[in-house]
């Protein structure tokens, strides 16, 4: 039986991290943020948007952008202060580790409640500063 990518938008699913090109000089240098290897999985275009499905390592990243998703080009995570800022939060942690060679951590389900709840109030306080 053959497997078939499925695509989520990002207001069905909360781990498709949004991502827009970056026009930032941030980050930029020796160091700076690789760009996304789309050879490593699924780009679908859409009437919403390009999708991507990237497999790196074990885990899938999911990404969507509203513009065309390009080899070589840099990106920046959209995140909307809504109720999935901690999902997309995490889905986005996650792929920033991988590319840069760190071990993803565990699913946003995974983590332990109380530490979910200490992220969230975290996050919630920055929004707030």
């Amino acid at each position: 039986m053959r497997e078939q990518t499925i695509f989520w938008a990002p207001e069905v699913l909360p781990t498709v991290v949004p991502v827009a090109v970056s026009t930032s000089t941030l980050g930029q240098g020796p160091t700076s943020q690789p760009p996304f290897d789309l050879a490593t999985g699924h780009v679908r275009r859409a009437a919403d948007g390009w999708h991507a499905v990237l497999q790196i390592g074990s885990v899938e990243h999911r990404i969507w952008s509203k513009q065309p998703l390009t080899a070589g080009a840099r990106y920046a995570a959209e995140l909307p202060f809504d109720g999935d800022l901690e999902t997309r939060a995490h889905a986005a942690t996650r792929l920033w580790r991988v590319m840069n060679g760190r071990a993803p951590g565990p699913p946003f389900h995974r983590v332990p409640k109380q530490r979910r709840e200490r992220l969230c109030a975290a996050l919630r306080a920055a929004a707030a500063y």
